[in-house]
């Protein structure tokens, strides 16, 4: 089996080789660039090769709007954010600009490694602690007008609450990965999503508002 090439940018030095020798000790997975900075981040994804980007959010540059360059990037590598911020605002932010994860840097070693094999498998991850107050801020939003998802969009949605990625999507229900791609857009278009998680929480969020009152 190939090896997964990560990259890992932290300001830290202690941090960074700590993460170095972690990621390095499991298993089909391989450290192939460093970095301390937005810059090093941005570099090291513009030279390719790297399947995930493991990177902090309080360190020199335009993180955010780095994390964004990068996701516009062809075959752009996934972004797990790894930070000391437990910021409902910090997270969402790092997600808006394309990251597919956050994961809080007070987190156990095993949650770090089921995060990263969660995004290289095509899927999101939030430490759970934040992931529940990213959800009741959603929840907290103001109620915006019912959409209505076609049949094929409404399938769609229930196989990525499912935890299915665009080519799990795809396989199941016989259609290309363009073709998902396409209709995973109109989706987060109607529910005002900026990724797929955000699609899933609003989701989620809709249908327990529907779900009739207990007596």
């Amino acid at each position: 089996m190939s090896l997964v090439n990560i990259g890992l940018v932290d300001d830290h030095p202690i941090v960074l080789a700590g993460l170095s020798e972690l990621v390095g000790e499991l298993q089909n997975k391989r450290v192939l660039a460093t970095g301390t900075c937005a810059e090093d981040a941005l570099a090291m994804a513009e030279r390719g090769g790297l399947r995930l980007i493991v990177m902090d959010l309080n360190m020199k540059g335009p993180v955010l709007e780095t994390i964004g360059r990068i996701a516009a990037l062809p075959n752009a590598p996934a972004v797990l954010v790894f930070s000391a911020s437990e910021k409902v605002e910090d997270c969402c932010a790092a997600l808006s600009r394309g990251a597919s994860g956050y994961v809080i840097k007070g987190s156990s070693e095993s949650e770090l490694f089921q995060a990263i094999d969660i995004i290289l498998e095509g899927r999101e991850y939030i430490s759970p602690s934040l992931a529940v107050r990213v959800f009741r801020q959603t929840q907290a939003r103001d109620k915006k007008q019912d959409v209505v998802l076609s049949f094929r969009e409404d399938q769609i949605v229930n196989q990525l609450l499912n935890g299915a990625s665009n080519r799990d999507i795809a396989t199941r229900l016989r259609l290309s990965e363009k073709t998902i791609k396409y209709y995973m857009t109109q989706i987060m278009q109607k529910l005002d999503a900026k990724n797929r998680l955000e699609v899933a929480l609003a989701v989620q969020r809709d249908r327990m508002e529907r779900q009739p009152a207990k007596v």
